[in-house]
């Protein structure tokens, strides 16, 4: 039986997120959180919409931020700026990938 779309681009994500995180956590100078507990953390904000990230970067610096971009970018994996969490701004991550 063969994988959806949607299972296929899952298993590749699971297959890549040891790669990523070992990739941000070499480049970037902050915190590389790839744990289900912060996952589960920034998956949902004030509204009513979840979707779990592959893994959460607090940059400490500008810098640091370009550089996670850049690795995120050489992963081909989703990147999504957050704010307070309060989804006040729109619903910021609940739309589709």
């Amino acid at each position: 039986m063969g994988a959806t779309g949607r299972t296929a681009a899952r298993d590749g994500e699971r297959r890549e997120r040891p790669s990523l995180e070992r990739a941000l956590r070499d480049r970037v100078d902050g915190e590389v959180r790839f744990d289900e507990g912060s996952r589960a953390a920034y998956a949902t904000d004030a509204s009513n919409y979840q979707q779990v990230p592959i893994g959460v970067v607090v940059p400490h610096t500008v810098e640091a931020a370009v550089a996670a971009i850049a690795v995120c970018r050489e992963y081909d994996a989703p990147v999504l700026s957050r704010g307070g969490g309060t989804s006040l701004g729109g619903r910021p991550g609940a739309g589709p990938r």
